[in-house]
């Protein structure tokens, strides 16, 4: 009888001592996995934060842009060294080098999905380092690389084109144009 109630004291205490240690290992196991998983994870693309100066309320540049360019999307155009990196029919560029100069226009969201050209300029007084504006470049066009010749290639001529279109839509108060 003795030996009875030992043997079920003890596998109640065994038992309560084997749920404990495996209660610990599942929550170090589902620690290391959030670990892992957030080491995985991309980082969220996002716009640096507003610079002070145009936080100042006496200056508004909104007036002087043009409302065509009142949007949360613009071009950017771009030159890099930086190796392509194609998937999914997709373009994104490395961190590595590459051995061309390539050219090409990325389409760039400013703010979250949906905002308004309002909220982006309302976010600009609310925005600081510790709560940047999210941000997206949406879409990669490349236009192609420049030959090591001195004669303007191509795509050189493309990009030079698509600058002097988007610089033919801001107001020159000079009332003059750039020549092609």
């Amino acid at each position: 009888m003795r030996k009875g109630l030992c043997s079920r004291s003890s596998r109640k205490k065994r038992n309560s001592r084997v749920q404990s240690v495996c209660k610990v290992f599942a929550y170090a196991a589902l620690g290391a996995l959030l670990v892992y998983l957030s080491g995985c994870a991309a980082p969220q693309p996002h716009l640096m934060a507003t610079p002070v100066v145009f936080k100042d309320g006496r200056l508004d540049f909104i007036p002087h842009l043009p409302p065509p360019l009142r949007t949360t999307r613009l071009p950017v155009f771009y030159a890099t060294t930086r190796a392509p990196v194609r998937g999914a029919d997709v373009l994104s560029y490395s961190n590595s080098p590459g051995k061309e100069l390539r050219l090409g226009v990325a389409e760039i969201r400013l703010g979250a999905p949906g905002w308004t050209f309002d909220e982006l300029m309302a976010s600009d007084w609310t925005s600081d380092v510790s709560r940047p504006r999210p941000g997206a470049v949406e879409r990669l066009e490349e236009l192609g690389t420049v030959p090591r010749e001195t004669a303007t290639s191509g795509p050189e001529q493309a990009l030079i084109q698509r600058i002097d279109a988007q610089l033919a839509t801001l107001r020159n108060p000079t009332g003059r144009r750039s020549a092609s």
